[in-house]
């Protein structure tokens, strides 16, 4: 793991040599990749300078932990793929082109996916606010600036990432992706038996990023480590997801959504007294996933 929270220190950005930090198992146990691509906590000081916002501002758009809440897999046989850099400079889950032309000091010269909800909302590749009304950047960017995120951070990630799913497809005849988030607490759904906000929402593209019985098994985990579990609503799945989730191809993907209520303190991005229990949760969950996926997977050499 890179330390947490040298934030804005200079030698830290221009030392890593990778936008990403990839840990591996010993031996691949099962065909199953984990990512947390809003985890990052570099934010370089060209972001900060740029930026009208405070840091702490800044940071409301960070998986603040998450990649720490799932590190363990590692040591049970699957990978996870996660962020060095924050998401306030670049979000690896959107299109690398889904960009505001607004934000930029001259029309862009390339074809730019403007018009998604995503880009309208604010939060592009290159986010325009941090939060509501918070907007980042006191003054438009140059084009050029943006091409090099894409050239020297964006692109490594993804490319990463498609290359662990190939290798994985050429061991087995299928794999999943499970892309790890967090959600504030505020911004969770409500759960109507209770009244409280709900600990996990799976996303699944509405049924288009990974086979029902798939997610069916994955909510059971979720549900059997006694968190509560809402599908789709009001996340279901990213760029990534949408992106890496064919099942019709044998690669299935599901967003995973935590309520930071259960392992942080909001107000000051800390942990809270919850963290560990949560983390021991969710070795149960993966314990579960890991087992009943395995049971629908084959080594292709064993054909």
């Amino acid at each position: 793991m890179c330390p947490r929270y040298t934030i804005g220190n200079t030698s830290k950005a221009t030392e890593m040599t990778l936008p990403y930090l990839l840990q591996k198992p010993a031996v691949q146990a099962v065909p199953i990749i984990l990512t947390s691509p809003h985890s990052g906590t570099i934010y370089p000081p060209e972001l900060l300078e740029l930026s009208c916002l405070e840091l702490q501002d800044l940071r409301k758009l960070e998986d603040c932990f998450v990649d720490e809440l799932w590190e363990f897999v590692t040591a049970r046989g699957a990978p996870l793929l996660a962020m060095n850099y924050a998401r306030a400079y670049i979000d690896v889950n959107r299109d690398a082109l889904e960009l505001d032309p607004n934000m930029f000091r001259a029309p862009l010269p390339v074809r730019t996916v403007h018009d998604s909800g995503r880009t309208r909302a604010g939060f592009g590749s290159i986010p325009k606010l941090a939060g509501q009304n918070l907007e980042i950047y006191s003054d438009k960017l140059p084009f050029v600036d943006v091409l090099r995120r894409i050239d020297s951070i964006y692109r490594p990630f993804h490319n990463a990432l498609s290359d662990l799913i190939t290798s994985i497809q050429n061991q087995y005849d299928n794999c999943l992706l499970l892309d790890c988030h967090s959600m504030p607490n505020i911004a969770a759904p409500i759960d109507n038996n209770n009244y409280t906000a709900f600990d996990i929402v799976l996303g699944d593209r509405h049924g288009r990023s990974c086979k029902s019985d798939t997610l069916q098994m994955i909510e059971s985990a979720f549900l059997n480590a006694g968190f509560t579990v809402k599908r789709n609503d009001p996340y279901a799945g990213g760029y990534i997801t949408q992106i890496y989730g064919q099942p019709n191809t044998g690669m299935e993907a599901v967003q995973i959504e935590i309520n930071r209520r259960l392992y942080m303190n909001e107000d000051d991005f800390t942990k809270n007294d919850l963290f560990d229990q949560t983390q021991k949760r969710l070795h149960h969950v993966w314990d579960y996933v890991m087992r009943q996926f395995a049971q629908d997977t084959q080594l292709i050499a064993a054909e």
